[in-house]
């Protein structure tokens, strides 16, 4: 190679190196600084869309874990106000149990009474106030309408199956007396989740319930074919009592309901769009319950109430059991993201963490790298100068 004054290939190659060098440190300052070892996709291209992709799920599964936690919080609340509703109903049915006996007179049964109504408008009042971020939760309000061109008059003793269209609920007017072997109850108006009495005078489902026997003879049938703007609902006959009535309660108000009570469908994301946990909490109100025309005035209403008030119990424990099943499925739910999101942590991590160590390593050398680069490159710019002295 020549020596030249115009031209400095080895300060050239020395320039060159210096700032390789130099890019070098500022990309190892960049990943020390951040504590990240991919900065842009241009570090590593997989490990990036890879550990983006991991990133985007641990986000949803921190917000799926808060979600859980406000389900659960919600049903804790809605537990509770079951506890206290299932002591002022145990209360009820006391009262009841009390004003049934023979040796108290109606005066006294009114006294009573006076308690017991007080019991279901503090249900109420419980009902409507429990409350979870401003929605009501346990105060499901539901009613039983007909259509008075339905109304039957009596059927009786009809050994083939019959159909009775309409229902009517206790102190509404049109009553009616059916009697029969067995038959199919169709609801023609609006079905929801009320509790009523019907009469009977002789035995339905062929004997299988009469009068002072206590079975379950009619239950889920699915009400079909109804109108525009009526919901398919099912009831059940619950039990029988002395005075020749038939306690009914509607199994369903609306499609995947439970039993007895209308109810408030929740659903609370625990991940994707198939995995997600429904629950339903269910109404609480006297009205739900079975118990807004219960009263304890006379003898035979002590026993109606009496009645009512073990059913509603049994209504009530029923709703609890949902409710600490769907608390008990979200508790494992918040397990399971726990460890899916310390194993996610821990893959995310390997893809885009930087290991400190290792990199302050190759940082020290680059440093190395560029003090020698800086003395070279000045060493390389004295080779003109020094060929000046052959000039002299």
């Amino acid at each position: 190679m020549s020596l030249s004054i115009k031209s400095n290939q080895a300060s050239n190659i020395a320039l060159r190196a210096l700032n390789q060098s130099d890019r070098a440190m500022t990309a190892s300052l960049s990943k020390l600084s951040s504590g990240s070892r991919v900065q842009s996709a241009r570090d590593d291209a997989a490990a990036l869309a890879i550990g983006s992709r991991l990133k985007a799920e641990l986000s949803a599964l921190k917000t799926v874990s808060n979600n859980a936690t406000q389900g659960i919080a919600m049903l804790q609340i809605a537990e509770g106000a079951y506890a206290r509703a299932t002591d002022m109903v145990i209360r009820m049915r006391s009262l009841a149990t009390q004003a049934a006996s023979s040796n108290l007179s109606n005066t006294e049964r009114g006294m009573l009474d006076t308690e017991f109504q007080a019991i279901k408008s503090e249900i109420n009042r419980m009902a409507a106030s429990t409350t979870f971020n401003n929605q009501q939760i346990v105060n499901s309000t539901v009613t039983l309408s007909y259509d008075p061109s339905y109304m039957p008059t009596t059927y009786t003793d009809y050994i083939a199956d019959f159909t009775i269209y309409g229902i009517t609920g206790i102190g509404s007017p049109g009553d009616w007396v059916m009697a029969g072997n067995n038959g199919t109850y169709n609801f023609v108006s609006n079905v929801t989740g009320k509790t009523y009495y019907v009469d009977y005078h002789t035995a339905i489902a062929a004997g299988i319930v009469s009068q002072n026997t206590t079975a379950v003879i009619y239950e889920a049938d699915n009400i079909t074919g109804l109108p525009t703007g009526v919901v398919a609902g099912s009831f059940t006959i619950l039990q029988g009592a002395d005075d020749g009535g038939v306690f009914v309660a509607l199994d369903e108000a609306f499609n995947n309901t439970s039993a007895g009570m209308l109810a408030q469908s929740f659903k609370v994301s625990t991940g994707s769009t198939n995995n997600s946990i429904t629950t339903n909490i269910f109404g609480i109100s006297a009205a739900n319950l079975g118990l807004s025309q219960a009263r304890i005035n006379t003898a035979n209403d002590a026993n109606n109430a009496a009645l009512a008030a073990k059913v509603a119990i049994d209504l009530i424990a029923k709703a609890r059991s949902e409710v600490a099943a769907a608390q008990n499925r979200m508790e494992s739910s918040q397990q399971n993201n726990a460890s899916t999101t310390e194993n996610l942590e821990l893959a995310r991590s390997a893809y885009l963490d930087l290991d400190v160590a290792s990199e302050m390593s190759s940082f020290t050398s680059k440093q190395v790298l560029i003090q020698a680069g800086i003395s070279m490159l000045a060493q390389a710019n004295q080779v003109p100068k020094n060929l000046l002295k052959l000039f002299q």
